[in-house]
Formats: C-alpha cells, sequence, structure tokens
C-alpha cells in the first residue's frame, strides 16, 4: 500500500502508483481521505513498524531515512536494502523508458 500524508489532515491510501502511466494504464485504485482522526492513526501505525520515509537534505538530494529508536534516524542516500547492482540496472534501463509511460 502506498500512503501520502499532507499537513495532519488529509492523505492518500492505496495501490497505485503516483505517476502518469499507472492513472492512463492501470486498474489500480486510490482515495482521498480528508480525516485529522484517520491521519494521526495512520502516523502511529507507521511510527510502530520499520518503515523509510523520504526527504531532501539541505544540498537537494532525497534520502531515505529510517527511525532508530525515539528519537534517532538513519538517512541514507540511496535506497536501503537494495545492491548496487540492482541501482545500476536501473540507471542504465531508465533512458529506455519513454516519456509518455512516467
Amino acid at each position: 500500500m502506498k500512503s501520502v500524508i499532507v499537513d495532519d489532515q488529509e492523505m492518500f491510501l492505496g495501490s497505485m502508483n503516483l505517476d502518469l502511466r499507472s492513472t492512463k494504464l492501470n486498474s489500480e485504485l486510490g482515495v482521498i481521505v480528508d480525516s485529522q482522526e484517520l491521519v494521526q492513526q495512520i502516523n502511529r501505525f507507521i511510527e510502530a513498524t520499520r518503515w523509510y520515509t523520504l526527504r531532501l537534505s539541505s544540498a537537494g538530494e532525497v534520502q531515505w531515512v529510517e527511525k532508530v529508536g525515539d528519537q534517532a534516524e538513519r538517512a541514507y542516500p540511496a535506497p536501503p536494502e537494495t545492491s548496487v547492482w540492482r541501482r545500476t540496472l536501473l540507471r542504465l534501463l531508465a533512458p529506455l523508458v519513454t516519456e509518455d509511460n512516467l
């Protein structure tokens, strides 16, 4: 499941990827919920499990962030649990994906 939380008030939940290709070609589903109470419940669930969140570093680069303990965080410059080989393969194949499939 994918989830996006906006301003602790609204969220998107679903199996759909958030890109144009998924909107046009896939028959997956997503819902937008406007409920502060439900957002708080989902936030508690996320905090209780192992998840990675994304953020931009001060240099403007994407970081994958894992919570370690109550206050500490560990930031990764590349997707965790992926190999150098997998990331290299994706970089090589990326130019072959046409723009209308993004």
